[in-house]
């Protein structure tokens, strides 16, 4: 049997596909993995075949991109954020993460200047 493996999130998330793989492994099954980008490296220490669902690149672009437009006042950034984002932090530089919380908290306050 072939299987195909997905876990998103964070290490409780993740370490119970990679204990699954590897029984599945161990009764001659083939075992993929589809998880996290900051887990690939672990899985693939244990010899398995394991890719992330998005690669890093396009985090980073997603981020730029929500970057950008919260830079220019577009009032859609927010949604691109709560997609891109919100699955993006385990692979964010502190840089980016430096960036990404100063924005969003520009946003906040420039929202509540208009509220109030």
């Amino acid at each position: 049997m072939r299987a195909l493996l997905a876990a998103v999130g964070t290490r409780g998330d993740v370490q119970p596909a990679l204990a699954l793989a590897l029984e599945l492994r161990k009764l001659g099954h083939a075992v993929r993995l589809c998880i996290s980008p900051n887990f690939v490296d672990w899985a693939k220490s244990l010899g398995l075949e394991a890719r992330t669902y998005l690669q890093q690149e396009n985090y980073e672009t997603a981020i730029e991109t929500y970057l950008a437009q919260m830079a220019s006042g577009d009032p859609t950034a927010t949604n691109s954020l709560a997609t891109a984002a919100a699955k993006a932090l385990s692979v964010l530089t502190p840089d980016q993460r430096t960036k990404l919380a100063e924005h969003i908290r520009e946003r906040s306050e420039r929202f509540q200047e208009r509220v109030n």
